[in-house]
């Protein structure tokens, strides 16, 4: 989606992420902890919801860690 792009470490490599499974979908943001030629390690924090408790009318997000390795 979006990615920081800065000279050092700590300020570039952070995204705006979205993620979706079956049962919940959210937003998050992560962070590249490493890239090398086609390997790819991110570490992200994500506020999700459940599909069905907000088919119902409930918004109850939960908070989450997600680790993502591209090769």
């Amino acid at each position: 989606m979006f990615e920081t792009k800065g000279e050092h470490w700590l300020t570039s490599g952070w995204s705006l992420d979205a993620v979706a499974t079956p049962a919940r979908a959210g937003l998050g943001v992560a962070k590249d902890l490493y890239t090398r030629g086609s390997l790819e390690v991110d570490l992200g924090a994500y506020v999700t919801q459940d599909y069905d408790r907000l088919s119902r009318g409930k918004f109850d997000p939960a908070l989450g860690v997600g680790l993502a390795i591209r090769f």
